[in-house]
């Protein structure tokens, strides 16, 4: 019962770290396609 509860939970967290590295990479690509607008 606690061990399904801990797997819930880490499965939770590690999707949370996935969509906070996919915003990341997300604003590098934005910044990227704006320094190429620069140079």
């Amino acid at each position: 019962m606690l061990k399904v509860a801990i797997d819930k939970v880490s499965s939770i967290d590690r999707s949370i770290n996935k969509s906070r590295w996919r915003i990341i990479f997300q604003q590098l690509y934005y910044k990227k396609d704006y320094f190429i607008k620069i140079f």
